[in-house]
C-alpha cells in the first residue's frame, strides 16, 4: 500500500495535468523509473523522451521532472533524445528547456555534435524562436554549425519570409568567423560554400536581388567551377520566381557567352516566367514569344518537353485563348513540336473548351486522348468532372463520371482499398463506433476492465498538417480541463481517465442511461410525466448554474448533451469540446439562449422547460441576475453580437 501511495504522488508531482497525462504509456514508465531503484537503460531512456519530447506539463516542469529522475545523461543518450523530438512538429520549446537544463548541470557536456543536431532539429519543425535562441547560444560559445545544417537554418528563415534575417546571420556567422568550412559535397560530386548555400536557399524563393549581393561580396569563393554555373542558373530561377523578365534574360545571356551548360529546367523557367509577364501585360505576345524561346532552346541543343508546351497550355487556357491552345496540342499529337503531348497537355486544352462552352469538342479530344494510348489519372478526371458541376453541365459531369469508371486505375482503387482498410483497422483499435460528429469519432471500448467511451479528434485533411496538429491538440487539451474544472465544480460530467495527445483521445467513464433529448421525445408520444420532467428541469438548472458561477461556458447546451443515469436518475452533462472560460454575463446568457432554442425546436410539446429550467437556476447562481438581463437582450437579436462602429 505505501509503495502505491508513493507512486501515485511521484507520477502527480510529474505533471499538473493529472488525468490528461497519467494513463498515457509514457507516464507509467516515468513511474516505473521513479520507484526503481535498478532500471534498464532504455526504460529511463523512455522516460526522459516522454518528459522531453510528448510532455504534457508546463515547460517550467521539465526541468523539475528531469531532476528526480536522476540519471546521467551521456552525449550519444542527448542525441537520441533530441532525434526523437524531430517525430513531433510541437516539442521545441520543451527541446530548448531541455538543452538549457542539462548546460546548467553539466556546463561543458553538452558537445558540439550535440547542439548542431538539435538546432538542425529545430529548423526542420519550423520553430523559428527556439532556432534563434539555439544558434544564438552556438555563436557565444564559439560553435560552427556543419554545412547541413546551416543549410537548413538558412533555408527555414527563407521560407518564412525572413530573407534578410538570414542574410544577417550569414554576415554575423562571417565576422565571428563562424561559418561551416568549404567542403566536397555529398557523393563527392562538386563542392559546397556557406556563400553558395545562402545564393541557393534564396533564389529558391525568389530573392535573387539579396543573392546578387551575396555574389558580389564572395566574387573571388564564387568564381571557380563548378560554383560559376550553379550560381548563375541559381539566379536565373530566382529572378524568374520573382517575375522579373529583364533580369533574367541578362542572366541567361551571361551564362550562354560564357560558355556554361545549360538544360531543360533553366529554360523552362524562364519560358514561364515570359508567359506569365505576357499573360499580365500582353496575351497576344504569349504564342510569338514562348515559340522563339523553345527556338533558342533547340538552338542551343535542348530539346522541348511536354513540361516546356504545358507552361504555355496552362497560360493560354488562362488567358482564354482556345484556338492558340488548340493548334499548340494538335501540332504536338502531329510530332511537329518534338515531342508528344501527356495527359496534363490535354487536360489543360479540355478544361478551357469546357469553360468556353464547348463540351462536346472537349468530349471529342478525351476519346481522341484515350485512343492515342495517352493514360489518364484520377486527377485528370476529378479536375474536368468539377468544372462541369461549377458551370452546371450536370449531365456531361456524369458522362464523364462514367468513362472515369471505365477507366478505373488499378493502382488508384487498390489505394483506395487501403485508405479503407486502414481507417477500418483505426476504429478497431480503439472500439466499437458509437458516433461520428463533424468534429470527432466517439467509441465504446474498455480502460482497465471497465467499460469506457474514447473521443478521437480526427485530423481535418483541407487543413494544413502543422495547423491541424497545432489547433486539434489545443482543443483536445482544452476540453480535458474544461470537463475536469466542471468536476471540480460539482456539475455532474463523466469521469475522465486518460488524455493522449497522439492519437488525439479523450477516454471517459462510460454513463449507462439515456439523453435527455430521448427522454422528452418520449413525452411528446407517450404523455408527459410531470414528476420527472420537473426534477430533469431541476438537474439542468443546478448543473448549469453552478458551471456559470465557476466561469465556464459550456458552449453547445442542448439536450442531446446531457444524459441521465439509468440507475440513479442523475443529471450528466457530456461533450465540452465547445467549452471556454469566460467571466462575462454575455457568454452566459448565450449559453442559456441555445439551450432554449434547442426546447423550442425539439421539445415544443413538453410545454414551459425552460421557465422551470431558469427557475432552479436562479436558485444555483449566485450572478443570475446580470445573466438573466443579458439572457432578454441575447432573444431580441439573437446569439451573434450586435457590432457597432
Amino acid at each position: 500500500m505505501a509503495t502505491a501511495m508513493a507512486m501515485r504522488r511521484s507520477v502527480a508531482a510529474l505533471s499538473q495535468s493529472a488525468l490528461a497525462a497519467s494513463s498515457r504509456p509514457g507516464c507509467r514508465r516515468i513511474c516505473r523509473v521513479l520507484c526503481s531503484s535498478a532500471f534498464q537503460d532504455g526504460e529511463s531512456e523512455a522516460a526522459v523522451r516522454d518528459i522531453v519530447c510528448f510532455g504534457a506539463g508546463s515547460l517550467d516542469e521539465v526541468g523539475s521532472s528531469l531532476d528526480r529522475l536522476n540519471l546521467a545523461f551521456s552525449p550519444a543518450l542527448v542525441r537520441r533524445v533530441v532525434d526523437s523530438c524531430s517525430e513531433r512538429s510541437d516539442s521545441g520549446r520543451r527541446l530548448l528547456r531541455f538543452l538549457s537544463w542539462f548546460r546548467s548541470k553539466n556546463p561543458g557536456g553538452l558537445g558540439d555534435r550535440e547542439h548542431d543536431r538539435a538546432i538542425a532539429v529545430l529548423a526542420q519543425m519550423g520553430d523559428l524562436t527556439a532556432m534563434r535562441i539555439a544558434v544564438g547560444d552556438g555563436e557565444k560559445d564559439g560553435r560552427r554549425m556543419t554545412p547541413e545544417t546551416f543549410t537548413a537554418v538558412v533555408e527555414a528563415l527563407v521560407k518564412a519570409g525572413k530573407e534578410d534575417e538570414a542574410v544577417r546571420l550569414f554576415r554575423g556567422l562571417e565576422r565571428q568567423k563562424l561559418l561551416p568550412q568549404q567542403s566536397v559535397a555529398a557523393g563527392g560530386e562538386g563542392i559546397w560554400s556557406s556563400s553558395l548555400a545562402m545564393v541557393q536557399a534564396l533564389c529558391m524563393k525568389g530573392y535573387a536581388r539579396e543573392a546578387q549581393g551575396v555574389v558580389w561580396h564572395h566574387k573571388s569563393e564564387l568564381s571557380m567551377e563548378p560554383m560559376v554555373s550553379i550560381v548563375q542558373r541559381s539566379l536565373l530561377h530566382g529572378w524568374c520566381v520573382h517575375g522579373n523578365a529583364k533580369e533574367a534574360r541578362r542572366v541567361l545571356d551571361d551564362i550562354k557567352s560564357s560558355g556554361c551548360p545549360l538544360g531543360l529546367p533553366s529554360f523552362n523557367d524562364f519560358l514561364n516566367c515570359v508567359c506569365h509577364r505576357n499573360l499580365k501585360f500582353n496575351p497576344s505576345a504569349l504564342v510569338p514569344e514562348a515559340m522563339d524561346i523553345l527556338t533558342e532552346m533547340r538552338s542551343c541543343g535542348v530539346t522541348p518537353a511536354a513540361s516546356s508546351f504545358n507552361i504555355l497550355l496552362s497560360c493560354l487556357g488562362r488567358a482564354r485563348r482556345v484556338k492558340e491552345a488548340y493548334r499548340i496540342l494538335y501540332l504536338m499529337r502531329e510530332g511537329k513540336e518534338g515531342c508528344s503531348p501527356d495527359w496534363v497537355s490535354y487536360y489543360l486544352v479540355v478544361k478551357v473548351l469546357f469553360l468556353t462552352g464547348r463540351i462536346i469538342r472537349g468530349k471529342r479530344l478525351i476519346d481522341d486522348m484515350l485512343e492515342n494510348g495517352v493514360p489518364p489519372t484520377a486527377k485528370f478526371f476529378h479536375g474536368l468532372i468539377g468544372i462541369l458541376c461549377g458551370t452546371d453541365e450536370v449531365d456531361h459531369a456524369l458522362d464523364m463520371f462514367k468513362i472515369m469508371k471505365s477507366f478505373t486505375i488499378l493502382q488508384f482503387h487498390f489505394e483506395c482499398t487501403l485508405n479503407f482498410m486502414d481507417t477500418f483497422q483505426e476504429q478497431q483499435d480503439f472500439g466499437v463506433l458509437l458516433k461520428q460528429g463533424a468534429e470527432g469519432r466517439v467509441f465504446v471500448s474498455t480502460f482497465v476492465g471497465q467499460k469506457c467511451v474514447i473521443k478521437e479528434r480526427f485530423s481535418k485533411k483541407y487543413r494544413h498538417p502543422l495547423l491541424d496538429s497545432k489547433l486539434t491538440l489545443k482543443r483536445l487539451n482544452a476540453e480535458a480541463r474544461c470537463i475536469t474544472k466542471a468536476r471540480r465544480l460539482g456539475v455532474p460530467t463523466p469521469v475522465l481517465y486518460a488524455v493522449d495527445p497522439l492519437p488525439h483521445t479523450l477516454t471517459f467513464e462510460y454513463v449507462d442511461g439515456l439523453c435527455v433529448k430521448d427522454i422528452l421525445l418520449g413525452f411528446g408520444s407517450d404523455g408527459i410525466n410531470e414528476e420527472r420532467l420537473n426534477d430533469i428541469a431541476t438537474q439542468i438548472g443546478n448543473a448549469v448554474g453552478k458551471l456559470h458561477d465557476g466561469g465556464l461556458v459550456h458552449g453547445d447546451l442542448t439536450t442531446s448533451n446531457m444524459m441521465i443515469k439509468n440507475n440513479t436518475n442523475q443529471l450528466v452533462l457530456i461533450d465540452f469540446g465547445l467549452s471556454f472560460t469566460s467571466a462575462i454575463p454575455e457568454d452566459k446568457a448565450v449559453d442559456l439562449y441555445v439551450l432554449e432554442r434547442a426546447l423550442i425546436s425539439m421539445h415544443s410539446s413538453c410545454g414551459d422547460v425552460m421557465g422551470k429550467i431558469l427557475s432552479a437556476y436562479r436558485k444555483a447562481s449566485r450572478q443570475w441576475c446580470s445573466t438573466t438581463n443579458k439572457l432578454a437582450q441575447v432573444r431580441q437579436r439573437g446569439r451573434k453580437r450586435t457590432m457597432i462602429g
